[in-house]
């Protein structure tokens, strides 16, 4: 198997779950993401290695094509997530591609305030006291984006509770359980 390629349909089908999960936007648009959906599966002995997905532009898919020996390539393009026990997990990047590309709906943004923005940063969850805006329909184990009040992406999370739970919550209850945020690469270890 090569180590960088276009993905296949069984690939396909455990990404288009995961992102219209988050997404039904990309079937309604009829928007084509797969056909620049790259996967690189990288062979070591150092433990679990998880295929990571990339997107690339239709350049990089041209200049590809062009190349004799791919075989070295690991990565090219954004990237986008990976693979795990058959399922897909967004990556930060790959998120704020989908917001900035507008295929994200409103009913999946939770716009929390300044005090909480390095909370989250740190990796920490959400709690209700954090949040300035939430959607008004929402159910558990929802994937949903959180922005700071400038509106900038900084984390991908999980809720934790339906919205008819939320207003009886306390301000210190979890709301949301943190997938991913901007801070993951200055925790990473090295």
């Amino acid at each position: 198997m090569k180590n960088f390629r276009q993905i296949n349909e069984t690939e396909r089908k455990i990404i288009d779950l995961a992102l219209n999960a988050l997404t039904p936007n990309l079937r309604a648009h009829n928007y084509d993401i797969y056909s620049k959906f790259y996967i690189s599966i990288e062979e070591n002995n150092r433990g679990p290695n998880f295929p990571q997905v990339y997107l690339l532009p239709k350049e990089n898919i041209a200049t590809l094509k062009k190349l004799k020996n791919i075989d070295n390539i690991k990565s090219a393009g954004l990237y986008f997530g990976f693979i795990m026990k058959g399922n897909f997990h967004l990556s930060i990047e790959g998120t704020a591609y989908l917001l900035s590309s507008n295929l994200i709906p409103k009913e999946k943004i939770i716009i929390i305030n300044n005090d909480a923005e390095k909370s989250t940063l740190y990796g920490n969850n959400i709690s209700k006291g954090m949040i300035e805006t939430i959607p008004e329909s929402f159910y558990r184990k929802d994937l949903l984006l959180v922005l700071n009040p400038a509106n900038e992406l900084i984390a991908l999370v999980q809720s934790k509770v339906d919205y008819i739970q939320y207003s009886d919550l306390n301000s210190d209850d979890v709301v949301a359980v943190n997938l991913v945020d901007k801070g993951y690469y200055l925790r990473r270890e090295r």
